[in-house]
């Protein structure tokens, strides 16, 4: 993605993003508006960036320093890079050792043959390569790739779930079925914000690799 069309993409999310703002948010209870904090400092994702050996996807980066760092949407909210929930729940992730999983070779939980998602659990596969984004709760997440063994899968939204025991999977447009970027993901969220809905994350996955 070039830095012009990151540009133009994130002017017309931030301008979605202050019009949604503006106006008490749809099939939210009163006092329910959207909220959100100010721009990151450039020097604090700097240091974050060299402390774990990652460089933030360009349209992610643009976002959090330019436009909002954290905010209460979508689902129970926008996470700030690098802080941890109550349970402390980063304290496993590495996110500077790539990502294993590709498009085509998700972390799937087969009801067939579970032996595999198993080990890879096991070894630690589902924990390395992401930042998380959101989580709609019950252990259903949204993460952001940072750093991947495949270069084509950094830089992409995917769905965690395997409090479910469901795997690693890959989001992707509903239009195009084109892996979803970051601001791709985002400006789908406040559209159906806007039309007082909120799809569960999976439903961004292709069919084929959810196990029910």
């Amino acid at each position: 993605m070039s830095s012009v069309a990151v540009s133009d993409d994130l002017e017309r999310v931030a301008g979605k993003l202050v019009g949604l703002t503006s106006r008490r948010d749809p099939g939210s209870a009163p006092g329910g508006a959207m909220r959100w904090r100010p721009p990151l400092a450039e020097p604090a994702v700097a240091a974050w960036e060299a402390e774990h050996g990652v460089v933030l996807p360009e349209d992610y980066r643009a976002f959090i320093t330019r436009v909002a760092g954290s905010g209460t949407r979508p689902f129970h909210g926008l996470r700030e890079l690098g802080v941890p929930d109550r349970d402390n729940d980063l304290s496993h992730l590495d996110p500077g050792r790539p990502f294993p999983c590709t498009f085509t070779q998700p972390l799937v939980c087969d009801p067939a043959d579970e032996d595999p998602y198993w080990d890879a659990l096991e070894r630690g596969e589902a924990d390395r390569g992401w930042i998380p984004l959101c989580t709609e709760g019950c252990g259903m997440d949204t993460i952001l790739v940072v750093t991947a063994v495949d270069p084509g899968t950094a830089g992409t939204v995917w769905y965690f779930d395997v409090a479910h025991d469901c795997g690693v999977l890959p989001m992707v447009h509903p239009a195009t079925g084109a892996p979803l970027r970051f601001l791709e993901w985002f400006e789908l969220c406040l559209d159906a914000r806007a039309s007082g809905e909120e799809p569960c994350g999976s439903d961004l996955v292709p069919s084929e690799f959810l196990p029910w």
